[in-house]
């Protein structure tokens, strides 16, 4: 450090009096820094703002770290044993490891109150479980009573709807209900929850459901409590997002102002469980004059993830038949740069004149500026053959190929990302085992079936004259398989030892067994000195 600092003194003076705007922070390392002068001005601005976050951060492990007497990563006090928060479920079976997070240690700080925080976590996580059917399910069907039935109820006004009176309404019938099993978890525990322990906490003692074994009450423990704090998430979520952008039914997103959604266009019917009109950053009301332009967009990008995933998945079952395509390791990352043979040459340049091409078209119908795009030319083309007659066909028509092409952009989208990832660039696009051992159980499993099928057929030979065997052999290659991949999968299996036993107990001679391609047995006799039996491995 202090050689650096005298290298900084030796650019600008002891007292740094030729320091200025220009030179401040500049040790002409230029190496990596932008020509341009914009690059330079971002690559200047970007580390200011690295540095200033690695201050707080640093700042922040220093404060927390001695705080906390924890001194190593995450800076987080652990728990002194093993059995964090006296042993409780809920930080195992995380997906990714053990998460033992108190940061603010209330489990060793406050021993006595953990049966009680953990009470206290399952009958929220319950609660907002349920909640969340209740704020779901009403608009679907209602309870059979006539306080339910107003199609204006919603979340944000149900509570004081249904009080109608005092001690009246579905309201009270819910606070009586509440009530009562309040009343029994008292009866259980006590009025000041005296018997809450550890074990206790959260039980009900409804074991109806609850598994025998301790580990799988232990994972039943901790799906209830990820599911409960997930609800716990989602119903705050609701709240929020519903009462911010007024929208007190499911979705919970706002909702166009008026029926003509985005300008009466198709894709928000027929979606299976009625009419969703998403737009949450209300694109189509504060830029009515590009939804046109969104649409044209949306459905090219869909029509091209169509195209692209089936170009994904075909050429692991044929190519096309030229050249350049006949690569066995061509695949999705290298086929960019190996279907470029040269400038202008080579079937990734067949494809740009191609789609040169049909956006040509698309230009000479819309205008190079597309201003002669509408709501109703928005995607088409004019392409009218298979296209339904009826208004109420072409709505679902519509729907249907936006609704495949977004499915294609995310199944796209995810083939790359797992393909790239983990370095699977053929369809399926997992990884896959090092070696083909499950292909090569499942072939075994067949050549068994194979032998003993042969070993059958071949048991009467052995009781049969040489002259026999020779009209007997069409028998035994009739129940062979001959297809090429069953010879090679069976090569040098234990099929021959049997099938040979059973052979030489009539004739007499040599047997070559290749292993790898096939298994001959060649038979020699006193009469047919000449005859063989091919069997194929």
């Amino acid at each position: 450090v202090g050689s650096i600092e005298s290298l900084r003194f030796k650019q600008m003076g002891l007292g740094f009096e030729k320091l200025t705007l220009e030179t401040a922070g500049d040790w002409g390392l230029k190496g990596l820094f932008p020509s341009s002068l914009e690059g330079q001005a971002q690559m200047r601005t970007k580390e200011l703002k690295n540095g200033r976050l690695a201050m707080l951060a640093v700042s922040g492990i220093f404060t927390q770290g001695v705080l906390w007497n924890a001194h190593h990563f995450p800076f987080v006090p652990q728990a002194a044993s093993s059995d964090f928060a006296g042993g409780l479920a809920g930080s195992e079976y995380a997906g990714w490891g053990t998460y033992k997070f108190d940061p603010l240690q209330l489990s060793e700080g406050y021993p006595e109150l953990v049966p009680w925080f953990r009470e206290a976590e399952l009958k929220h996580g319950r609660a907002a479980m349920l909640a969340f059917v209740g704020l779901i399910a009403p608009d679907a069907f209602r309870l059979p009573f006539e306080e339910c039935a107003s199609p204006d109820l919603d979340f944000v006004n149900a509570h004081g709807k249904l009080i109608t009176g005092l001690g009246s309404g579905p309201m009270w019938w819910l606070l009586v209900v509440v009530g009562s099993i309040e009343s029994l978890r008292f009866k259980q525990m006590g009025l000041g929850f005296e018997k809450l322990t550890l074990e206790t906490a959260g039980d009900w003692g409804l074991k109806g459901l609850f598994p025998s074994s301790l580990e799988g009450q232990a994972q039943m423990r901790t799906k209830e409590l990820k599911n409960g704090r997930l609800a716990m998430l989602a119903v705050s979520g609701i709240f929020t997002q519903g009462v911010l952008w007024n929208a007190h039914h499911f979705p919970f997103v706002p909702q166009a102002a008026s029926s003509d959604f985005a300008g009466g266009l198709a894709g928000s019917e027929y979606a299976g469980w009625g009419t969703y009109k998403f737009d949450p950053l209300q694109l189509s009301e504060g830029y009515p004059e590009l939804v046109p332009w969104f649409r044209e967009a949306e459905l090219k990008h869909g029509r091209a993830a169509m195209l692209a995933f089936v170009g994904l998945i075909a050429p692991d079952a044929f190519r096309l038949p030229f050249e350049e395509c006949a690569s066995p390791d061509l695949d999705f990352v290298n086929a960019h740069g190996k279907l470029i043979t040269g400038l202008g040459s080579g079937p990734m340049w067949w494809l740009l004149v191609v789609v040169g091409s049909i956006e040509s078209l698309r230009f000479k119908q819309m205008g190079l500026g597309f201003e002669k795009l509408t709501l109703e030319t928005a995607g088409d083309w004019g392409l009218k053959g298979l296209f339904p007659s009826s208004l109420e066909g072409q709505a679902q028509m519509r729907t249907k190929e936006l609704k495949n092409g977004r499915l294609a952009m995310l199944a796209v989208s995810g083939i790359f990302t797992q393909g790239v990832l983990w370095n699977a660039h053929h369809f399926p696009f997992v990884p896959q085992a090092a070696s083909s051992n499950f292909a090569d159980d499942v072939r075994s499993v067949g050549c068994a079936m194979k032998c003993s099928s042969a070993t059958a057929s071949l048991q009467p030979l052995a009781q049969t004259t040489t002259k026999e065997l020779q009209l007997k052999t069409g028998i035994l290659a009739t129940s062979w398989p001959s297809a090429a991949p069953s010879r090679r999968a069976c090569a040098g299996t234990t099929c021959a030892p049997p099938l040979l036993a059973v052979l030489s107990s009539r004739a007499r001679g040599a047997c070559c067994i290749a292993r790898g391609r096939a298994a001959m047995i060649f038979l020699r006799s006193k009469e047919h000195a000449e005859s063989s039996l091919v069997l194929a491995g």
